[in-house]
Protein backbone atom coordinates (compact mmCIF):
# COMPACT_ATOMS: atom_id res chain seq x y z
CA UNK A 1 0.00 0.00 0.00
CA UNK A 2 1.58 3.60 -0.98
CA UNK A 3 0.97 7.19 -0.15
CA UNK A 4 -1.34 7.35 -3.31
CA UNK A 5 -3.54 4.93 -1.86
CA UNK A 6 -3.73 6.85 1.96
CA UNK A 7 -4.20 9.97 0.22
CA UNK A 8 -7.31 9.08 -1.40
CA UNK A 9 -8.45 7.40 1.90
CA UNK A 10 -8.01 10.84 3.74
CA UNK A 11 -9.49 12.65 0.17
CA UNK A 12 -12.87 10.66 1.05
CA UNK A 13 -12.46 11.04 4.83
CA UNK A 14 -12.18 14.52 4.59
CA UNK A 15 -15.29 15.75 2.64
CA UNK A 16 -17.61 17.94 4.59
CA UNK A 17 -21.39 18.13 5.10
CA UNK A 18 -21.83 20.36 7.32
CA UNK A 19 -24.50 22.61 7.80
CA UNK A 20 -25.17 26.34 7.54
CA UNK A 21 -24.64 27.78 11.41
CA UNK A 22 -22.00 25.50 12.10
CA UNK A 23 -18.37 25.83 11.15
CA UNK A 24 -17.07 24.34 7.95
CA UNK A 25 -15.07 24.95 4.67
CA UNK A 26 -11.83 24.40 7.23
CA UNK A 27 -11.30 20.60 7.23
CA UNK A 28 -9.38 20.04 3.80
CA UNK A 29 -7.04 23.06 5.18
CA UNK A 30 -6.07 21.54 8.52
CA UNK A 31 -5.95 17.98 6.12
CA UNK A 32 -3.01 19.89 4.14
CA UNK A 33 -1.45 21.65 7.03
CA UNK A 34 -1.25 17.83 8.90
CA UNK A 35 0.36 16.26 5.55
CA UNK A 36 2.57 19.19 5.43
CA UNK A 37 4.11 19.14 8.71
CA UNK A 38 4.13 14.71 8.87
CA UNK A 39 5.25 14.59 4.66
CA UNK A 40 2.86 12.15 4.02
CA UNK A 41 -0.83 11.19 4.87
CA UNK A 42 -0.87 10.54 8.65
CA UNK A 43 -3.39 7.77 8.22
CA UNK A 44 -0.77 5.87 6.22
CA UNK A 45 2.34 6.92 8.43
CA UNK A 46 0.00 6.38 11.82
CA UNK A 47 -0.39 2.67 10.61
CA UNK A 48 2.99 2.12 9.59
CA UNK A 49 4.23 3.24 12.83
CA UNK A 50 1.88 0.95 14.84
CA UNK A 51 2.36 -2.24 12.77
CA UNK A 52 6.28 -1.68 13.67
CA UNK A 53 5.96 -0.88 17.55
CA UNK A 54 3.35 -2.85 18.75
CA UNK A 55 3.53 -6.48 19.38
CA UNK A 56 0.64 -9.00 20.13
CA UNK A 57 -1.26 -9.36 23.26
CA UNK A 58 -0.01 -5.74 24.24
CA UNK A 59 -2.39 -3.63 25.69
CA UNK A 60 -4.04 -0.77 23.05
CA UNK A 61 -5.86 2.42 25.50
CA UNK A 62 -8.18 3.48 22.84
CA UNK A 63 -10.59 6.25 24.47
CA UNK A 64 -13.72 8.09 22.87
CA UNK A 65 -16.81 9.93 23.63
CA UNK A 66 -17.77 13.46 23.03
CA UNK A 67 -21.25 15.14 24.40
CA UNK A 68 -22.57 18.52 26.12
CA UNK A 69 -24.36 18.05 29.39
CA UNK A 70 -27.41 17.97 29.68
CA UNK A 71 -28.17 18.12 26.33
CA UNK A 72 -26.42 15.22 25.27
CA UNK A 73 -26.14 12.79 28.48
CA UNK A 74 -25.18 9.71 27.31
CA UNK A 75 -22.62 11.18 25.05
CA UNK A 76 -22.48 11.73 20.81
CA UNK A 77 -22.55 8.68 18.37
CA UNK A 78 -19.16 10.05 16.33
CA UNK A 79 -16.02 8.73 18.68
CA UNK A 80 -17.76 5.10 20.00
CA UNK A 81 -18.31 3.91 16.34
CA UNK A 82 -14.67 4.78 15.36
CA UNK A 83 -13.84 3.42 18.76
CA UNK A 84 -15.17 0.59 18.17
CA UNK A 85 -14.04 -0.29 14.78
CA UNK A 86 -10.15 0.18 15.49
CA UNK A 87 -10.07 -1.86 18.86
CA UNK A 88 -11.79 -4.60 16.35
CA UNK A 89 -9.62 -3.86 13.44
CA UNK A 90 -6.33 -3.91 16.09
CA UNK A 91 -7.22 -6.94 17.64
CA UNK A 92 -8.29 -9.14 14.68
CA UNK A 93 -5.53 -7.77 13.18
CA UNK A 94 -2.66 -7.40 14.77
CA UNK A 95 -3.50 -9.25 18.02
CA UNK A 96 -3.84 -6.27 20.12
CA UNK A 97 -5.70 -6.07 23.66
CA UNK A 98 -8.38 -3.41 23.72
CA UNK A 99 -8.88 -0.95 26.81
CA UNK A 100 -11.99 1.65 26.33
CA UNK A 101 -11.98 4.55 28.51
CA UNK A 102 -14.22 7.35 28.37
CA UNK A 103 -16.76 9.34 30.66
CA UNK A 104 -18.58 6.86 33.00
CA UNK A 105 -21.58 8.49 31.13
CA UNK A 106 -20.66 7.14 27.50
CA UNK A 107 -19.99 3.40 28.66
CA UNK A 108 -22.92 2.40 27.37
CA UNK A 109 -23.12 3.86 24.18
CA UNK A 110 -19.30 2.16 23.68
CA UNK A 111 -19.97 -1.28 24.58
CA UNK A 112 -23.40 -1.64 22.35
CA UNK A 113 -20.90 -0.53 19.40
CA UNK A 114 -18.30 -2.66 20.53
CA UNK A 115 -20.51 -5.88 20.84
CA UNK A 116 -22.56 -5.24 17.41
CA UNK A 117 -19.07 -5.64 15.54
CA UNK A 118 -18.73 -9.00 17.79
CA UNK A 119 -15.92 -7.91 20.23
CA UNK A 120 -17.51 -8.78 23.93
CA UNK A 121 -16.68 -6.17 26.43
CA UNK A 122 -15.60 -8.19 29.52
CA UNK A 123 -14.88 -7.70 33.69
CA UNK A 124 -10.82 -6.81 33.87
CA UNK A 125 -10.40 -10.08 35.50
CA UNK A 126 -11.82 -12.07 32.27
CA UNK A 127 -9.94 -9.42 29.76
CA UNK A 128 -6.38 -10.36 31.27
CA UNK A 129 -7.17 -14.00 30.50
CA UNK A 130 -8.72 -14.25 27.13
CA UNK A 131 -7.19 -12.86 23.91
CA UNK A 132 -10.24 -12.49 21.58
CA UNK A 133 -12.53 -9.48 24.43
CA UNK A 134 -11.99 -5.81 25.02
CA UNK A 135 -12.56 -3.69 28.35
CA UNK A 136 -14.20 -0.61 29.36
CA UNK A 137 -13.30 1.79 32.43
CA UNK A 138 -14.21 5.45 33.22
CA UNK A 139 -11.76 8.55 33.29
CA UNK A 140 -12.68 11.39 35.88
CA UNK A 141 -13.83 14.83 34.97
CA UNK A 142 -11.70 16.60 37.67
CA UNK A 143 -8.27 17.91 36.73
CA UNK A 144 -6.41 17.05 39.89
CA UNK A 145 -8.20 13.32 39.84
CA UNK A 146 -7.23 13.20 36.17
CA UNK A 147 -3.88 14.62 36.27
CA UNK A 148 -2.96 11.62 39.32
CA UNK A 149 -4.86 8.59 37.74
CA UNK A 150 -2.65 9.12 34.46
CA UNK A 151 0.26 7.48 35.25
CA UNK A 152 -1.27 4.99 37.54
CA UNK A 153 -3.74 3.71 34.31
CA UNK A 154 -0.24 3.53 32.13
CA UNK A 155 1.59 1.27 35.17
CA UNK A 156 -1.52 -0.97 35.43
CA UNK A 157 -1.79 -1.44 31.69
CA UNK A 158 1.62 -1.21 29.98
CA UNK A 159 0.06 -0.17 26.81
CA UNK A 160 2.16 0.01 23.72
CA UNK A 161 -0.06 2.59 21.95
CA UNK A 162 -3.22 5.17 22.78
CA UNK A 163 -5.57 6.46 20.32
CA UNK A 164 -7.88 9.53 21.27
CA UNK A 165 -10.52 9.77 18.50
CA UNK A 166 -13.38 12.83 18.92
CA UNK A 167 -12.20 13.90 22.62
CA UNK A 168 -11.72 17.72 23.56
CA UNK A 169 -8.40 19.03 24.83
CA UNK A 170 -7.76 22.47 26.88
CA UNK A 171 -6.39 25.24 25.08
CA UNK A 172 -3.33 27.07 26.67
CA UNK A 173 -5.40 28.73 29.38
CA UNK A 174 -6.58 24.99 30.23
CA UNK A 175 -9.81 25.58 28.75
CA UNK A 176 -12.05 23.07 26.77
CA UNK A 177 -14.21 24.40 23.97
CA UNK A 178 -16.99 23.08 21.66
CA UNK A 179 -16.46 23.67 17.92
CA UNK A 180 -18.50 26.74 18.31
CA UNK A 181 -15.98 28.27 21.25
CA UNK A 182 -18.32 27.86 24.21
CA UNK A 183 -16.78 26.67 27.25
CA UNK A 184 -17.88 22.69 28.40
CA UNK A 185 -14.64 22.00 30.22
CA UNK A 186 -17.25 20.38 33.39
CA UNK A 187 -18.72 18.33 30.85
CA UNK A 188 -15.65 16.44 29.77
CA UNK A 189 -12.52 14.22 30.88
CA UNK A 190 -9.53 15.45 31.02
CA UNK A 191 -7.82 12.90 29.12
CA UNK A 192 -5.01 14.70 28.22
CA UNK A 193 -3.15 14.24 31.00
CA UNK A 194 -3.00 10.38 29.91
CA UNK A 195 -1.75 11.44 26.44
CA UNK A 196 0.98 14.18 27.99
CA UNK A 197 1.84 11.19 30.15
CA UNK A 198 2.41 8.64 27.10
CA UNK A 199 4.55 11.20 25.68
CA UNK A 200 6.83 11.59 27.99
CA UNK A 201 7.10 7.55 28.53
CA UNK A 202 7.78 7.12 24.85
CA UNK A 203 4.37 5.02 23.91
CA UNK A 204 3.16 5.74 20.82
CA UNK A 205 -0.13 8.16 20.41
CA UNK A 206 -2.70 8.95 17.88
CA UNK A 207 -5.12 11.70 18.14
CA UNK A 208 -8.12 11.83 15.87
CA UNK A 209 -10.38 14.95 15.06
CA UNK A 210 -12.91 17.11 12.99
CA UNK A 211 -12.69 20.29 14.92
CA UNK A 212 -9.21 21.22 16.12
CA UNK A 213 -10.35 21.62 19.72
CA UNK A 214 -9.27 17.60 20.05
CA UNK A 215 -6.51 16.26 21.30
CA UNK A 216 -3.62 16.12 18.85
CA UNK A 217 -4.16 19.41 16.89
CA UNK A 218 -1.17 20.97 19.23
CA UNK A 219 0.90 19.70 16.67
CA UNK A 220 -0.65 22.49 14.20
CA UNK A 221 -2.13 24.88 16.98
CA UNK A 222 -0.88 27.86 14.96
CA UNK A 223 -2.78 26.61 11.87
CA UNK A 224 -5.66 25.55 14.09
CA UNK A 225 -5.69 29.43 15.33
CA UNK A 226 -5.20 30.54 11.58
CA UNK A 227 -7.98 28.60 9.82
CA UNK A 228 -10.81 27.16 12.04
CA UNK A 229 -13.47 29.85 13.02
CA UNK A 230 -13.12 30.45 17.05
CA UNK A 231 -9.57 28.79 16.44
CA UNK A 232 -7.99 31.98 17.64
CA UNK A 233 -10.59 33.63 19.61
CA UNK A 234 -13.47 32.05 21.28
CA UNK A 235 -17.04 32.76 22.88
CA UNK A 236 -16.18 32.13 26.13
CA UNK A 237 -14.53 34.70 28.66
CA UNK A 238 -10.70 33.13 28.36
CA UNK A 239 -11.32 34.91 24.48
CA UNK A 240 -8.36 32.48 23.81
CA UNK A 241 -9.48 30.23 21.40
CA UNK A 242 -10.52 27.02 20.55
CA UNK A 243 -7.28 25.94 19.60
CA UNK A 244 -5.78 22.09 21.15
CA UNK A 245 -2.68 22.88 23.22
CA UNK A 246 -1.95 18.76 23.21
CA UNK A 247 0.32 16.98 21.12
CA UNK A 248 -0.14 13.20 19.77
CA UNK A 249 2.38 11.33 17.67
CA UNK A 250 0.41 11.42 14.96
CA UNK A 251 -2.67 13.66 13.91
CA UNK A 252 -5.33 12.50 11.82
CA UNK A 253 -7.69 14.90 10.66
CA UNK A 254 -11.13 14.12 9.29
CA UNK A 255 -14.48 15.93 8.37
CA UNK A 256 -16.11 13.00 10.87
CA UNK A 257 -14.14 11.48 13.75
CA UNK A 258 -15.56 8.42 13.23
CA UNK A 259 -14.09 8.36 9.45
CA UNK A 260 -10.38 9.28 10.41
CA UNK A 261 -10.64 5.81 12.70
CA UNK A 262 -11.98 4.19 9.62
CA UNK A 263 -9.51 6.17 7.24
CA UNK A 264 -6.70 4.27 9.73
CA UNK A 265 -8.54 0.89 9.78
CA UNK A 266 -8.27 1.26 6.32
CA UNK A 267 -4.38 1.47 5.96
CA UNK A 268 -4.06 -1.19 8.44
CA UNK A 269 -6.11 -3.60 6.02
CA UNK A 270 -4.34 -2.42 3.25
CA UNK A 271 -1.07 -2.57 5.08
CA UNK A 272 -1.47 -6.07 6.21
CA UNK A 273 -3.26 -7.44 3.26
CA UNK A 274 -6.24 -8.26 4.97
CA UNK A 275 -9.76 -6.35 3.66
CA UNK A 276 -11.92 -7.98 6.28
CA UNK A 277 -10.58 -5.60 8.55
CA UNK A 278 -12.44 -2.76 7.13
CA UNK A 279 -15.78 -3.56 8.36
CA UNK A 280 -18.60 -3.45 6.69
CA UNK A 281 -21.33 -1.09 5.76
CA UNK A 282 -23.54 -3.60 7.03
CA UNK A 283 -21.57 -3.71 10.64
CA UNK A 284 -21.71 0.34 10.23
CA UNK A 285 -25.79 -0.24 10.03
CA UNK A 286 -25.55 -2.21 13.25
CA UNK A 287 -22.97 -0.10 15.24
CA UNK A 288 -24.87 2.99 14.61
CA UNK A 289 -28.41 1.20 15.28
CA UNK A 290 -27.07 -0.13 18.36
CA UNK A 291 -25.42 3.24 19.57
CA UNK A 292 -28.05 5.13 19.51
CA UNK A 293 -30.54 2.42 21.24
CA UNK A 294 -27.68 2.56 24.05
CA UNK A 295 -28.00 6.46 24.00
CA UNK A 296 -25.50 7.81 22.18
CA UNK A 297 -27.12 11.05 20.10
CA UNK A 298 -26.51 12.71 16.80
CA UNK A 299 -24.11 15.87 17.40
CA UNK A 300 -26.25 17.99 15.31
CA UNK A 301 -29.57 16.83 16.29
CA UNK A 302 -28.84 16.08 19.81
CA UNK A 303 -31.38 13.25 19.26
CA UNK A 304 -31.17 9.43 19.58
CA UNK A 305 -31.64 9.10 15.32
CA UNK A 306 -29.19 7.32 13.40
CA UNK A 307 -27.27 10.46 11.98
CA UNK A 308 -23.29 11.44 12.62
CA UNK A 309 -22.88 15.22 12.90
CA UNK A 310 -25.69 15.38 11.48
CA UNK A 311 -24.83 12.96 8.40
CA UNK A 312 -27.54 9.82 8.12
CA UNK A 313 -26.90 6.23 8.40
CA UNK A 314 -26.73 5.32 4.81
CA UNK A 315 -24.12 8.27 3.92
CA UNK A 316 -22.10 6.40 6.36
CA UNK A 317 -22.37 3.06 5.03
CA UNK A 318 -21.49 4.16 1.73
CA UNK A 319 -17.91 5.78 2.89
CA UNK A 320 -17.31 2.26 4.44
CA UNK A 321 -18.67 1.21 0.85
CA UNK A 322 -15.97 3.35 -0.85
CA UNK A 323 -12.98 2.62 1.63
CA UNK A 324 -13.15 -1.13 0.88
CA UNK A 325 -13.00 -0.18 -3.03
CA UNK A 326 -10.14 2.21 -2.16
CA UNK A 327 -8.13 -0.23 -0.14
CA UNK A 328 -9.43 -3.19 -2.56
CA UNK A 329 -8.66 -1.47 -5.93
CA UNK A 330 -5.12 -0.08 -4.38
CA UNK A 331 -3.72 -3.53 -3.88
CA UNK A 332 -4.33 -4.54 -7.03
CA UNK A 333 -2.28 -4.62 -9.98
CA UNK A 334 -3.62 -4.78 -13.71
CA UNK A 335 -2.64 -4.03 -17.51
CA UNK A 336 -4.50 -3.19 -20.11
CA UNK A 337 -3.60 -4.07 -23.95
CA UNK A 338 -4.09 -0.17 -25.19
Amino acid sequence: MDAVVARNIERLCTVEMRTKGMPRGFIHKLNMAVEERFGAPTTLLAAEKIIERVTENENVLISAGAGILPHVPKGETDGPLGAAALAKALNKGLGLKPILLTEERNIEPIKASCESLGLKISDYESFRKKNRIGFIRSYPYNDDESRKIAPEILDDYEPSLVITIEKLSPNEKGVIHTVRGFDHTHSHAKLHHLVNEARRRNILTVGIGDGGNEIGFGVIKKEVKDIVPYGRKCQCPCQSGIASDTETDFLIVASISNWGAYGLEACLAGLLNNLNLIHSSTDERHMLQECVKAGGRDGLHLKRIPYVDGVPLEVNQSVITMLREIVRNGSRETSRIF
